[in-house]
């Protein structure tokens, strides 16, 4: 389903359908923990239900740019996702290992 939807890209953000894909993969796993990652502002272009997309991944961890988080921060509020910032591409290894942890 992940490259379904890369296949049909079409420069919109559905953050929803992302996080549906992310717990569909993640349900398939037999890790003891489940983290989904995603890199993104959480400015959803397309309709959609972006917070029970949301909860239904285990663990949610969103790395967000430094300077245009909002969106971000709302939707951990609301889901109790962590969220991490990035200031320029060097530090999100960085980043995502202290949120990961």
């Amino acid at each position: 389903q992940v490259w379904q939807a890369l296949e049909n890209w079409d420069s919109t953000t559905d953050i929803a359908a992302a996080l549906l894909a992310c717990a569909q993969q993640l349900g398939r796993s037999r890790a003891g923990r489940r983290v989904g990652i995603v890199l993104s502002d959480c400015r959803s272009t397309e309709p959609g239900d972006v917070v029970a997309a949301a909860d239904s991944v285990d663990e949610l961890v969103i790395i967000a740019p430094r300077d245009d988080d909002a969106a971000a921060r709302e939707l951990a509020a609301a889901t109790g996702a962590r969220v991490a910032t990035w200031a320029g591409p060097s530090e999100i290894p960085a980043v995502l290992r202290d949120a990961v942890g």
